[in-house]
Order: C-alpha cells, then sequence, then structure tokens
C-alpha cells in the first residue's frame, strides 16, 4: 500500500531528477549507487533523527521502500 506523503509530487521530482543527475555525472552502477544512497539514508537518520525515534522510522522507511518495489509473483 502506498505511504501517504507530506511533501508534495513536484517536490519529490526536483529532487529525484537532481539526484540522479549527480548518479549519472559519475556514470554509477547500480550497486555502488545503492550504497551512496544508503549511506546517505544511515547519515540523515543518523544526524537528523533522535535516537529513541530512529528505530521507528527505519522500520516504516524499510517496509515503504519494499512496498514501492514490485516483485515477481512466487505462485
Amino acid at each position: 500500500m502506498p505511504q501517504v506523503s507530506l511533501y508534495n509530487d513536484e517536490k519529490i521530482e526536483i529532487l529525484l531528477v537532481e539526484l540522479s543527475a549527480v548518479l549519472e555525472k559519475h556514470c554509477t552502477l547500480t550497486d555502488f549507487a545503492l550504497i551512496v544512497l544508503g549511506n546517505m539514508v544511515t547519515y540523515v537518520i543518523r544526524i537528523r533523527v533522535v535516537l529513541d525515534m530512529r528505530s521507528t522510522l527505519v522500520k516504516s522507511f524499510t517496509d515503504a521502500m519494499y512496498a514501492s518495489v514490485p516483485f515477481p509473483d512466487i505462485y
């Protein structure tokens, strides 16, 4: 189920385009891009989220990411 966002689609799209442009500029392979983006997520959580809220935020974030990636039916 999609998560309801507090941010409008236009602002999200602008950041996605800019971040994608940086990855393209550096000819970033998929695995390296995921490492860098994962490190950025970790950094943001460690710097901007109070310690006692981190577990809840990480769970919510990973659930939303898992729900947004299509997987083939196993059956």
